[in-house]
């Protein structure tokens, strides 16, 4: 099953505009014409996948405004990838200095960044 590469736009563009919708990879792997299993791996980019493939369903992806529900995934592969930051201090704009770096770092690598403070004992 093979998606019409004129209707993809406006496709991506109903997914992207209604807003109570959350786009799935079922709606990406329907819109690109492949299937849930391709997605995914162009998802963890698999190397079995053929580059036309991984460009039309990348270009899905960037059209539709998919993300990865983090919660799901953290469920199906028991990992977290939440990294938490102690600080003594939220006001302090060192401390916030700091955590905006480490976050910054963190997103670039897929991890989400938990700030909590040290209460004094």
């Amino acid at each position: 099953m093979q998606g019409q590469a004129g209707d993809l736009p406006d496709n991506c563009n109903r997914l992207q505009h209604n807003i109570s919708m959350v786009v799935t990879i079922k709606d990406v792997a329907r819109l690109a014409g492949v299937s849930t299993a391709t997605a995914s791996r162009v998802l963890n980019h698999d190397r079995r996948i053929a580059p036309e493939t991984f460009k039309s369903v990348s270009e899905v992806i960037a059209a539709s405004g998919y993300r990865r529900n983090t919660i799901a995934r953290s469920l199906k592969t028991s990992r977290s990838h939440a990294v938490g930051f102690l600080t003594p201090e939220i006001a302090n704009d060192f401390f916030i200095y700091i955590a905006e770096g480490v976050e910054e770092r963190l997103q670039a690598e897929g991890y989400s960044l938990i700030i909590c403070r040290l209460h004094p004992e």
